[in-house]
């Protein structure tokens, strides 16, 4: 059987019988197995139109990676990425009513392999629900496996030209801008559409009141003005991007609503 999942992804790949369902070279990314009858989000190309085909998992199954443990003799790690979804979750509409609204989303990485598949990971069902139209990884010299985790979960990866390219080549009239690691809570999608709908000032996420975030934690994000991520019209972005060289440059400063919708910040890098 062949499969093929994530964003932009017209390649197929062989689904692997053994523990893992989705096994691509070099064994990143993997799908994990839950147990039970569940679907698979397949991908889109051109189109934001979203494959899913059901597979039959048994229910005993361990997890295939995702812990971020690096396996005997200098293999790469294995991320597991939930990507669950319904078929009656496939039409080219929100639920929530905005149908002509969708997201470019990009993340700006350097070695965030294992950051950037959590942060894949709470977009998924953006995808399914036609918010999200494509996430562009914008690679800034990673010499880890960053471009195995983005080129496989169907990614659009940019290895040159930085966070302005990726602006360039985006197709959503607006743009979230995330560092990688950060994790968006449910119920993102609905706020999102209706400040892109009756707006153009550009936002920023809530913090989530579900972790209890460390007093040095605290201090450490406090400083990082992408922290708590970036929605932006594509319009301002291009603008800002003339002169900032990255995301974090363009949103220190930049005048934002604060959103009800919660996301959980990326912790401080070492």
């Amino acid at each position: 059987m062949l499969t093929r999942w994530g964003w932009g992804g017209a390649r197929e790949k062989p689904v692997s019988e053994s523990l893992c369902s989705f096994a691509p070279p070099s064994g990143l990314p993997a799908i994990s197995p839950t147990g039970g009858e569940i679907s698979r989000v397949a991908g889109f190309a051109q189109s934001p139109t979203l494959k899913v085909e059901r597979v039959a998992e048994a229910a005993n199954l361990p997890t295939c990676g995702g812990d971020g443990r690096q396996a005997r003799g200098g293999q790469p790690r294995a991320f597991s990425f939930p990507t669950y979804a319904s078929p009656s979750q496939l039409a080219f509409r929100s639920a929530f009513g905005y149908a002509g609204t969708m997201l470019s989303v990009l993340i700006e990485t350097r070695n965030d392999e294992e950051a950037l598949a959590r942060t894949l990971a709470s977009l998924i069902g953006g995808a399914v629900e036609g918010v999200v139209r494509e996430v562009i990884v914008c690679d800034k010299g990673s010499t880890d496996q960053t471009h195995y985790v983005a080129e496989h979960a169907g990614c659009q990866y940019l290895a040159e030209g930085g966070l302005a390219a990726g602006i360039a080549q985006a197709k959503g009239d607006w743009l979230l801008l995330l560092e990688p690691g950060a994790r968006l809570a449910d119920g993102w999608m609905e706020d999102v559409l209706q400040h892109a709908a009756k707006q153009t000032m550009a936002a920023r996420f809530s913090r989530s009141r579900r972790e209890r975030t460390p007093f040095l934690a605290r201090v450490f994000t406090s400083g990082r003005a992408l922290a708590e991520g970036l929605l932006i019209t594509k319009r301002q972005a291009t603008v800002l991007s003339r002169t900032a060289g990255s995301a974090e440059a363009i949103a220190r400063g930049l005048a934002t609503k604060l959103l009800a919708a919660e996301i959980s910040v990326a912790p401080p890098r070492k």
